[in-house]
C-alpha cells in the first residue's frame, strides 16, 4: 500500500511554500534554520515553544539564539504569518518579542 498525500495536505504544503516565497527576502535576512521553516507545522511549533518541541531538530535552535535585529525581523514575519490567515498557534510571548 502506497502512502498518498491528501488533497488538503497538498494544498496546505503549497500554501506554506507560497508564503515562504513571498517572504523570501525577510526569511533570508532573518536566517532561521531550514528545519524551522520546513513546514507550517514546524514553524507553528517554533512559535509555540521558542524551539521545535514536537519535531526533530538536530541543530537544537532556540529563539534565544536570535540577536535583537533578528527578533525584530521575526516579529515582522509573525505579523505576515498572521495576516496570511495561518492562525495563531499559541505564540509564546518571548517569541513575539514581548
Amino acid at each position: 500500500m502506497a502512502f498518498r498525500k491528501t488533497k488538503a495536505k497538498t494544498q496546505e504544503t503549497i500554501r506554506w511554500q507560497s508564503f515562504c516565497l513571498v517572504q523570501k527576502e525577510l526569511l533570508d535576512e532573518l536566517g532561521l534554520p531550514f528545519v524551522v521553516l520546513e513546514s507550517e507545522a514546524h514553524f507553528a511549533d517554533f512559535l509555540m515553544h521558542g524551539y521545535l518541541d514536537h519535531h526533530d531538530d538536530p541543530s537544537q535552535f532556540t529563539v534565544d539564539a536570535l540577536a535583537d535585529s533578528q527578533r525584530r525581523l521575526l516579529a515582522r514575519l509573525i505579523e505576515a504569518y498572521l495576516a496570511a490567515d495561518f492562525g495563531n498557534p499559541g505564540i509564546l510571548p518571548s517569541v513575539w518579542g514581548e
